[in-house]
């Protein structure tokens, strides 16, 4: 009797959830994904890497507009106007944020001489100066790639009074006229021969190649500050480029990471952006001159950069940097697809 109830029990149990089954709803379509949800005057973290090709729309001319636009926007901390792709990625200081956050929410001034340097052949644009946050002066560097004549991709580099030296005046600091000066005739340098040079500097630095070649009088100003190796120049203190090198005074770097952003040939300029990583093992290290140096800092660090080269007659005449602190080995917030340069 039990066997049967049960039976019984087991047939209309499996009747049911069949016809339960069979009456259940299909299963629903998934739905086209939803544009995710923008921040004020809106942009998103861009996935996919922006293409390297020129575009095909956006001249030199078309390129410092974007980034004149993009100043006047930021210090009125308004970008509704500014001309936006369809998704923009954007980082301060190596890190992935929204636009509107970061600087985009202090910025209330800007330099009046910037340093613009336009490369239509990559479709970037770089302004390096000043900006205020809420009237706080530090140094700043902003990187723009284009699509379309739209803004695609912004890195920024801001260096602000706290922290560890260098750390100049920024509002009176001055790019070296050269900068902006067009190179006389003859005085070019073919683009590969400009990229060896650099590549050279930084080699050199990481103590892994010989020096390039520097035009008389070369100096390394970073954050508005001469130079010798990674430390400021002491009062009397050579800190020309060739004796910087000749001394070795770049030994605390393990390695440089960087990449050419931009370059401007009717000017000889190239901008590079990267990192360099310091260990800190040590909290000394003897340089080519047989003497010992006391670390910038006996803590592990990376220091990212944005620099400018002026090359002229095929040496490096001058390099301005901007720089700032990261943590050690920080990785890019990006990787840079790797196209013809």
């Amino acid at each position: 009797m039990r066997l049967g109830v049960a039976t019984v029990l087991g047939a209309v149990l499996i009747a049911f959830a069949g016809r339960t089954m069979a009456q259940a709803p299909a299963a629903p379509t998934p739905a086209a994904p939803q544009k995710p949800v923008l921040r004020p005057f809106g942009s998103v973290p861009l996935m996919v890497a922006p293409s390297s090709d020129a575009p095909k729309d956006c001249d030199e001319a078309c390129l410092k507009d974007l980034a004149q636009q993009y100043m006047d926007a930021l210090v009125k901390q308004d970008g509704a106007k500014l001309p936006w792709a369809d998704r923009v990625r954007y980082a301060e200081n190596g890190v992935t944020i929204m636009v509107g956050d970061g600087t985009w929410a202090t910025a209330t001034a800007k330099g009046a001489l910037p340093l613009i340097v336009a490369d239509a052949k990559v479709g970037k644009v770089v302004w390096i100066g000043s900006v205020d946050d809420h009237g706080q002066p530090g140094f700043y560097a902003v990187e723009l790639t284009a699509q379309s004549s739209k803004i695609a991709s912004v890195s920024a580099t801001m260096r602000r009074k706290e922290g560890r030296p260098p750390f100049g005046d920024p509002v009176a600091f001055a790019h070296d006229p050269a900068f902006s000066a067009t190179l006389a005739k003859g005085k070019e340098t073919p683009r590969a021969l400009m990229f060896g040079l650099v590549q050279a500097y930084f080699d050199a630095q990481a103590g892994k190649g010989k020096a390039p070649a520097f035009g008389k009088g070369c100096a390394l100003i970073e954050n508005g500050m001469p130079m010798t190796g990674n430390l400021p120049a002491a009062k009397g203190e050579s800190g020309d480029c060739a004796t910087s090198f000749a001394r070795g005074l770049f030994g605390e770097f393990e390695a440089v990471r960087r990449r050419i952003v931009a370059y401007d040939d009717a000017r000889g300029l190239v901008v590079v952006s990267g990192a360099r990583d310091i260990p800190a093992e040590k909290t000394a290290f003897t340089a080519s001159d047989g003497k010992s140096y006391k670390s910038e800092a006996d803590y592990p660090r990376s220091v990212g950069f944005i620099s400018v080269f002026k090359i002229e007659a095929g040496v490096i005449a001058r390099v301005e940097t901007i720089a700032t602190e990261l943590p050690y080995l920080m990785p890019p917030p990006w990787q840079e697809p790797r196209g013809s340069r």
